[in-house]
């Protein structure tokens, strides 16, 4: 089995990996990966803002509205409301209900 040295600079460092052959292109797929998430995250958070500025809705209305998971939808909330760009509010009947601070 044949290896491929890999440098990835690193800030200021640079680390060298040695890996199978085989494996470069899995490493480098799942760097792809990740990139994609973030940016499919990004739209996600700005696709819920969108929806919060419209009305005051609640994790399950967002996730049904945007057909994601409820843990997902969690997730992107969580994230949004840490950088302080949504609250938090409590309808009548106890649900949490989010909106955009726009």
């Amino acid at each position: 089995m044949h290896k491929k040295v890999v440098v990835y600079p690193i800030f200021t460092s640079v680390f060298i990996f040695c890996i199978p052959s085989g494996e470069c292109e899995n490493l480098l797929a799942s760097r792809t990966i990740d990139r994609l998430s973030i940016t499919m995250s990004a739209k996600l958070k700005k696709q819920i803002k969108a929806y919060l500025v419209e009305a005051p809705m609640s994790l399950g209305e967002i996730a049904e509205k945007m057909e994601l998971e409820e843990k997902k939808t969690f997730k992107l909330l969580r994230s949004l409301f840490q950088k302080d760009e949504i609250k938090m509010t409590r309808r009548e009947d106890g649900v949490r209900c989010y909106t955009s601070k726009v």
